[in-house]
């Protein structure tokens, strides 16, 4: 706490809306017992925070999160700056590895740069604000589309008219589904020459308040520096990069801590040169 005063019922009062948990109900003893204050204290505030739909009772008397409180929470998400937001994490990531960084979200059947840090050196990858790309070719339009749920996936992927930038881009919906599910299980996407035949993308998911993934952190790094490159312990820093911002997101971590597979950033999991998923 600062040195400005403070209010000390309205400090109790959002103790206790801060204890009631996300998934399951809880009664008028527990949060008494947890906050130590009186049940009569506990339901005063409820009664009030009732009022305002803040919480609400079920028919057992105990009390779960209300919609006005989660009107709020998606109020509050709107009104966030998503570019300023990233801005720390990705001039961590180019600052470290010197090479370019972004932030990729879905628009519809597309992957746009929203963010974007240069890297410092006299050869880098020529992206720029405002690119797409279709979610079929590129490491972090397809780790966006690995996240989709079945339904969506699916159709997003029946839409799809696939053409071929090089001789390594999926061409055919059996190859990306494939690719969709390493992808899945690796925690984030390789790319190798898919766009084009300059250089390499990693990317790695971003989670909101939902756990669901519709933007990207991602990298890329030219073809002849690929050799010099740590790609694992850049992999690494990565999924560390976009775990932290998608809790400011408002993610659950212990949610997607497992999801981002940490532990799996091995150079045997990716193929170079690309293998064919067509």
């Amino acid at each position: 706490m600062g040195t400005t005063p403070r209010i000390k019922a309205l400090e109790t009062a959002l103790e206790l809306i801060s204890a009631i948990p996300e998934n399951r109900t809880i009664s008028v003893t527990e949060l008494s017992n947890t906050l130590g204050i009186t049940k009569s204290a506990v339901t005063k505030i409820l009664a009030t925070y009732g009022d305002y739909g803040f919480v609400v009772q079920d028919d057992n008397k105990e009390f779960r999160l209300g919609p006005a409180i989660l009107s709020l929470g998606a109020k509050a998400m709107r009104g966030l700056d998503i570019r300023s937001l990233v801005k720390p994490y990705l001039h961590r990531l180019t600052d470290n590895y010197n090479e370019n960084s972004m932030l990729m979200i879905q628009q519809r059947d597309e992957a746009i740069i929203v963010e974007y840090v240069e890297a410092k050196v006299s050869v880098r990858l020529a992206m720029q604000m405002g690119q797409h790309h279709k979610l079929y070719y590129g490491a972090a339009p397809k780790l966006i589309l690995a996240h989709k749920n079945p339904k969506e996936q699916k159709d997003l992927i029946d839409g799809i008219t696939f053409e071929q930038k090089t001789a390594h881009t999926i061409s055919s919906r059996e190859g990306l589904y494939r690719s969709l599910d390493r992808i899945i299980n690796n925690g984030f996407c390789y790319s190798c020459s898919e766009f084009d035949n300059a250089g390499i993308g990693l990317a790695v998911p971003v989670w909101d308040s939902h756990c669901n993934v519709n933007a990207s952190i991602a990298m890329n790094v030219p073809i002849f520096r690929l050799k010099d490159t740590p790609l694992p312990e850049m992999i690494l820093a990565m999924k560390k990069e976009a775990l932290d911002f998608s809790v400011s997101l408002g993610a659950d971590k212990n949610k997607i801590l497992p999801l981002l597979h940490l532990d799996r950033n091995d150079p045997e999991i990716w193929p170079y040169p690309p293998s064919s998923f067509n």
